[in-house]
């Protein structure tokens, strides 16, 4: 789990570099987070 949430974290710093990106970037951090919380995995 640690691993994902650090390979998150590196795709959501480097699509937040690109204004572009940064909501969607959000989303899918919060939706991967709230995944990773589940306990359905």
């Amino acid at each position: 789990m640690i691993q994902r949430l650090l390979i998150i974290f590196i795709y959501f710093t480097g699509v937040s570099n690109s204004t572009a990106g940064q909501g969607q970037a959000t989303l899918v951090v919060t939706g991967s987070v709230h995944g990773q919380l589940d306990p359905c995995g």
